[in-house]
């Protein structure tokens, strides 16, 4: 069960990692 709550951790961090390169990269191509 601890294995499976790092897991999802890991998983939410680099989602939210990837969603704030995406946008950061979307706001210096549009500007």
């Amino acid at each position: 069960m601890g294995s499976e709550i790092m897991l999802t951790a890991i998983s939410m961090f680099v989602f939210t990692l990837v969603g704030l390169a995406a946008g950061f990269i979307l706001i210096r191509i549009s500007s």
